[in-house]
């Protein structure tokens, strides 16, 4: 299955974003997509998605879930809507632009496409045996696991995908017992709505739940079986009590219990070749920038610079910029969050970093671009990005004396370990001959 998504589009001063995303780009006549809108900016008020129209789809919504975080004192809310999409007409088709109206100012999310076959969309032969029993027939029920990619980077994404398949009635909501995954960070991706696919003429209702794994080293890895308890109800043909009048009208069924294959993964290392210097081992696609909280600031006075990383990985072992030294300011480190997001089969989010730079001297300063070292598994490559300078011009404030041992402080400013030009008083001075 071919997952379609699209990329951020905002307005100039980046208030609202508008992210569209749709499940599969392909399916059968009688089968339905998932579309999901997301709307993100700085307000929690945020409107509500303007959908075309669109006379090829029944269009149904499934509600919205929202989202809020905090990272010091910047507060970052999204909105998610659900719509399913029930073809009416083979065909491709444009969906979009979908777009929210906010001040009086239209955001745009991007575009996508939808093609509808007259057909269910084909199974794979694999798949389709696997849905026989031993005598050929179609299974009523089996439970299949899978990943995205076997020989994976350490530290790289491996999508696993739990379905199970039900061809018969079944009762309540089935109980999952999770795989094992020793040697991975996991995380859960979500769980699908029920779906339908047709499998040797057979239809079956799917159940689906994903999990982003990142190994943690290399070596040959196990992911453990996952197993599922239903109720189902009895076959046609299977002997009835003839003291139970009400058969199975009543809905008690049969408990079954199916189970899943392990799968054997094989982490390979990083390569050498290319590796630079300054790359700490962060794995994924990454863009990078800085901003500053004012351009102009007193000579020993802070100014906070935050830096945003935003991608696509473990967002959470992202490692931190390299800061050089520098002769014009003192740094300390300030404080570091984290917001992960979910986006169908993919993991990232937003790391941010804030530095505080002190100027040292009156002056026009400048504080430097800084780059960032990831490695892109896709590519198989090691990749920079890298920030804009930030001029600074620091004033000479009244009574100012230049001094290297003067360093800034205040009573709500906590110091990292790690803070250069810092001069500590001593215990014991020692002696004074």
């Amino acid at each position: 299955m071919m997952l379609a998504a699209g990329s951020f589009a905002t307005g100039d001063d980046g208030e609202v974003s508008v992210h569209v995303i749709i499940d599969r780009d392909t399916i059968g006549i009688d089968e339905q997509a998932i579309l999901q809108v997301q709307v993100s900016g700085s307000e929690q008020d945020l409107p509500e998605p303007r959908m075309p129209t669109l006379p090829k789809f029944d269009l149904f919504s499934q509600g919205h879930s929202s989202n809020i975080s905090i990272a010091n004192g910047v507060v970052t809310s999204s909105i998610t809507y659900r719509f399913v999409l029930m073809p009416k007409k083979a065909g491709t088709y444009p969906i979009g632009p979908i777009a929210v109206v906010y001040n009086n100012r239209r955001y745009k999310g991007n575009s996508i496409s939808l093609t509808v076959i007259d057909q269910p969309t084909s199974a794979s032969p694999i798949l389709e045996e696997r849905a026989k029993d031993g005598q050929g027939e179609a299974r009523d029920y089996f439970f299949e696991a899978s990943v995205d990619n076997r020989k994976p980077y350490v530290n790289q994404q491996v999508t696993l995908t739990l379905k199970f398949y039900i061809g018969v009635r079944h009762y309540g909501n089935p109980e999952l017992t999770e795989p094992t995954t020793s040697g991975f960070w996991t995380e859960v991706l979500g769980t699908k709505n029920a779906y339908y696919q047709i499998l040797n003429n057979r239809r079956y209702k799917v159940l689906e739940r994903r999990y982003a794994l990142f190994p943690t080293q290399t070596a040959e890895l196990t992911i453990g079986r996952a197993a599922i308890r239903a109720t189902v109800a009895g076959k046609r043909n299977a002997q009835r009590d003839p003291f139970n009048v009400f058969g199975d009208f009543l809905g008690r069924g049969t408990d079954v219990t199916v189970r899943s294959q392990a799968i054997s993964i094989d982490v390979k290392p990083l390569p050498r070749e290319g590796r630079p210097r300054e790359f700490d081992g962060t794995i994924g696609r990454y863009s990078i920038n800085a901003t500053a909280d004012k351009r102009e600031v007193e000579v020993n006075q802070p100014v906070t610079v935050t830096f945003r990383l935003d991608g696509t990985g473990n967002i959470k072992s992202a490692g931190e910029p390299l800061i050089p030294e520098s002769e014009d300011f003192r740094i300390f480190r300030a404080s570091t969050s984290e917001n992960i997001s979910r986006s169908n089969s993919r993991l990232g989010g937003v790391k941010i970093y804030e530095e505080v730079f002190i100027p040292k001297r009156p002056g026009d300063l400048e504080i430097p671009a800084i780059t960032y070292w990831f490695f892109d598994p896709d590519a198989g490559q090691y990749k920079k990005v890298i920030t804009r300078p930030i001029k600074i011009k620091a004033i000479k404030p009244e009574g100012y004396a230049a001094s290297p041992d003067v360093p800034y402080a205040s009573p709500d400013m906590t110091i990292s370990s790690e803070s250069r030009d810092i001069r500590f008083i001593k215990d014991d001075p020692g002696s004074f001959d």
